[in-house]
């Protein structure tokens, strides 16, 4: 049975010292990660440059740990809302890659 990426994030998570993916989203590690890809950059659906975001496309610990950041994509706040509720609803992700 494949496991849910979710389930693959969690492990991940944990391989790498955090409980939960909200304590990693605080983290200092992730702000870093985040603050410098995020740099001079627009969302990558409607390329506005407020409010952005980094949306993870797997989980892997490579990109957890910010070593391969192919796998992040810059959005903004609303496109990201869009993308989690179309996964949601829809149980489909866009293809951003």
């Amino acid at each position: 049975m494949k496991q849910s990426a979710y389930v693959r994030r969690q492990n991940n998570l944990k391989k790498i010292g955090f409980r939960k993916y909200t304590d990693y989203l605080s983290s200092n590690k992730w702000l870093e990660i985040k603050k410098d890809f995020i740099k001079n950059k627009s969302c990558r659906i409607c390329r506005s440059t407020i409010n952005l975001q980094l949306h993870h496309l797997n989980y892997t610990k490579n990109c957890l740990e910010g070593i391969n950041l192919r796998m992040l994509v810059v959005v903004c706040q609303d496109c990201h809302r869009a993308i989690w509720t179309l996964e949601k609803e829809k149980g489909c992700h866009p293809d951003l890659a």
